[in-house]
């Protein structure tokens, strides 16, 4: 017999009404058990106390009622007889792991997230990618050393998770200062190199704002030149001066770039 917890209620189903399965994770590639079981229900109250509860999250229970593990819920079929008031549903039980992650390694940068999840998606030509959302703290001139480097793909470990390296790059990334120190608090995605394999993805991808933004600064480059040139012209400005002045931007471009995509909180954003 098993024992599940679902919503407040205690259920135990008779083993005639369960199929085992098992299936393997993407994620930490163990072995897990998945259930296909029969419910029969009686009345109207049960059916919708079920339909709702089944949104939620199940618990499988041993004999003293604790916990051993979690599953998600899915409706495979149901059908009802109006006549006796009986409900009865297939159901798929998907046995969820907790995705404990000790340290997550990206190249030379060790971090240790307070906030971590991941999950497979798949791209247009059905290639299944991982993808993490991480929220940490970390030194700016550590994270930046790695962010600013030419790498675009790096060699990631999930440590706690699963041993085995995947090459990913960074998504989005936004962050927010922690004052009297010199760490940041770092919110960022990573995704794995099969997506950039698929060229199709980045069709449309962020538009049209990239393109306002490709005119926008065409525009204001083309008026900055022409006050440049205006500039020497008059000998307001030399053209030594101009060159001192590209340099010192230039070494300022990585930390001035990382402002645009800082925020006061990223916990708050």
């Amino acid at each position: 017999m098993l024992k599940f917890k679902l919503g407040e209620k205690i259920i135990d189903f008779e083993e005639e009404s369960v199929e085992e399965e098992k299936s393997f994770s993407k994620h930490t590639e163990k072995e897990l058990t998945d259930y296909k079981i029969e419910i029969r229900l009686q009345g109207a109250e049960n059916r919708d106390w079920f339909e709702e509860s089944i949104k939620n999250n199940l618990y499988k229970l041993d004999n003293n009622e604790d916990i051993i593990a979690k599953y998600k819920g899915q409706v495979i079929s149901s059908s009802s007889s109006s006549q006796s008031d009986l409900y009865n549903y297939t159901i798929k039980l998907f046995e969820k792991e907790n995705l404990n992650i000790e340290k997550l390694i990206i190249g030379d940068l060790e971090l240790e997230p307070y906030e971590y999840g991941e999950e497979y998606n798949s791209t247009i030509q059905q290639d299944e990618y991982l993808q993490i959302d991480v929220k940490s703290e970390v030194g700016y001139s550590e994270f930046m050393k790695l962010y600013t480097s030419e790498s675009k793909y790096f060699k990631v470990f999930r440590k706690g998770i699963n041993e085995n390296p995947v090459d990913m790059r960074f998504g989005k990334v936004i962050w927010s200062d922690l004052e009297d120190t010199e760490k940041i608090k770092i919110d960022f995605r990573l995704v794995e190199k099969v997506y950039d394999d698929n060229t199709e993805n980045s069709l449309g991808f962020n538009q049209p704002e990239v393109n306002h933004l490709i005119e926008k600064t065409a525009y204001k480059n083309k008026v900055f030149d022409i006050l440049i040139n205006h500039l020497i012209d008059e000998d307001i400005l030399s053209k030594a001066k101009l060159e001192e002045f590209k340099e010192e931007a230039q070494e300022a471009m990585p930390d001035e770039a990382f402002k645009f995509v800082e925020v006061n909180d990223i916990d708050r954003y």
